[in-house]
């Protein structure tokens, strides 16, 4: 996948959301040195599936080329490692945009409100994901909606996250699982 290329050839004014699928392990499908404007003005919402962990090391790279992203869902892989709400999230922390000292501690998508996991099928790791989000809204993030499969959240200890972040249930409702 190539989205220098992608960025360069679509004009697409009025795109909302878009998907992007087919990372594969150890590809850069950006190249920082020539990286594109992108052509969607009106994007909002961004769907990353097929290998989501080989694209978080990039999320910088795309918070650059798509600023007014809003909303994310990522459709993971239910039995690859990384691909976790926890993994997702510790990216954003990660991964700071720009190269200045300034800019190294601004969050990706200043704009982000929600981010939805469809098809993770393991109990999130409360604890963990409490952590991290405590240090992504100390880093100014503001990301208040965390959108799980149901199977994700019955845990009891999850109840205890409801205090710091909104948790609802996520369906696979592609290609608008968020309601506005």
């Amino acid at each position: 996948m190539d989205l220098n290329y992608i960025n360069k050839s679509i004009h697409a004014p009025s795109l909302t959301s878009l998907s992007l699928s087919g990372w594969t392990g150890g590809e850069n499908a950006l190249d920082e040195s020539n990286l594109a404007e992108s052509n969607f003005p009106s994007l909002r919402h961004l769907f990353l599936t097929n290998h989501v962990s080989a694209a978080l090391p990039q999320l910088d790279l795309l918070a650059k080329i798509y600023q007014g992203i809003e909303r994310m869902t990522c459709r993971t892989d239910r039995d690859r490692t990384g691909e976790d709400i926890e993994d997702i999230l510790a990216a954003f922390l990660g991964n700071s945009a720009g190269e200045d000292e300034e800019d190294s501690c601004r969050l990706p998508w200043p704009k982000m409100h929600a981010i939805a996991v469809e098809d993770m099928r393991k109990p999130v790791d409360a604890s963990a994901l409490r952590s991290i989000i405590l240090k992504l809204q100390e880093a100014g993030s503001s990301i208040h909606t965390l959108l799980l499969p149901q199977v994700c959240v019955a845990d009891g200890d999850v109840e205890a996250l409801r205090d710091i972040i909104k948790i609802e249930d996520c369906r696979d409702g592609w290609p608008t699982p968020f309601n506005t």
